[in-house]
């Protein structure tokens, strides 16, 4: 683990299309609760942290150098131009807690070859039931600080 990430950042979770709800509100577009799944090949649910990018003036720029990093590190995945980033602040994060366990959750940088700015949610892996998970799911979709982004909007100009 590379050490806790502060709870005044925010982090970003790349997700589907059909992870997002546009079409509600298409001025404030929500990640659901299905964005926050956790691969079955991880202990914990990966995401970025832009603000490990400080030198960057602004969120969206950051979230390009997450793009770039996503596109080119060595287990690259394909990324979709209408896939999305769900913004979630840390600080509401940490604050929830998983029943079966009593843990609460933690954010940690997890810097990989290529992604440094790579994190994890942990602490949602300890759920014993299928309600609990989706609870979990559900209280992380509540801690959005903003509108999810789709990744066509932050392909340069």
């Amino acid at each position: 683990m590379g050490g806790a990430v502060s709870i005044e950042w925010e982090v970003a979770r790349h997700c589907r299309n059909t992870d997002v709800d546009a079409e509600a509100n298409p001025d404030y577009p929500v990640a659901n609760a299905t964005a926050f799944e956790i691969r079955p090949n991880e202990s914990y649910l990966s995401v970025n942290c832009p603000n490990i990018f400080g030198e960057l003036p602004d969120l969206r720029s950051r979230l390009r150098r997450i793009l770039s990093d996503l596109k080119t590190k060595p287990n690259r995945r394909t990324i979709k131009a209408n896939s999305w980033f769900a913004i979630l602040s840390v600080g509401p994060i940490v604050e929830i807690e998983c029943q079966s366990t009593g843990e609460r959750f933690r954010v940690e940088l997890e810097e990989e070859i290529g992604d440094t700015s790579h994190s994890g949610i942990y602490g949602q892996t300890g759920a014993t039931s299928e309600e609990e998970v989706m609870a979990l799911q559900t209280l992380l979709a509540a801690c959005a600080s903003g509108p999810a982004g789709r990744v066509r909007d932050l392909e340069p100009d």
